[in-house]
């Protein structure tokens, strides 16, 4: 016997639960490309003109720190499919509530 609700593959559910995933991977990668066009017109236009380096060198370097934490946290905090999962009300419950969910839904 199938399993319903989170643990069915087919259910409305984890549809929507995947294609929030989806998107919100999408909108991770959008910024991370942003970020990296941004520090890449920064290194090139910065390292052209000597006397602008010396001038604003304390800065480019504070930016290129922060800009750094930004992409590297981004990839540690990015959304997972088992993070969304884990904070599902019903997988706390006992599993004799998921199984009168299966009966409810085999009722209807």
């Amino acid at each position: 016997k199938r399993p319903c609700g989170l643990w069915d593959d087919f259910s409305i559910l984890v549809e929507q639960l995947i294609y929030f995933h989806d998107h919100a991977l999408i909108i991770i990668v959008i910024i991370l490309a942003v970020v990296t066009y941004i520090m890449i017109i920064l290194i090139i236009n910065d390292f052209n003109n000597r006397f602008k380096r010396e001038i604003r060198l304390l800065n480019i370097i504070l930016t290129r720190i922060q800009l750094t934490r930004t992409f590297s946290l981004s990839f540690s905090l990015s959304p997972k499919i088992e993070h969304f999962y884990i904070i599902h009300p019903s997988i706390h419950n006992s599993s004799n509530n998921i199984i009168i969910q299966c009966v409810r839904r085999a009722g209807s």
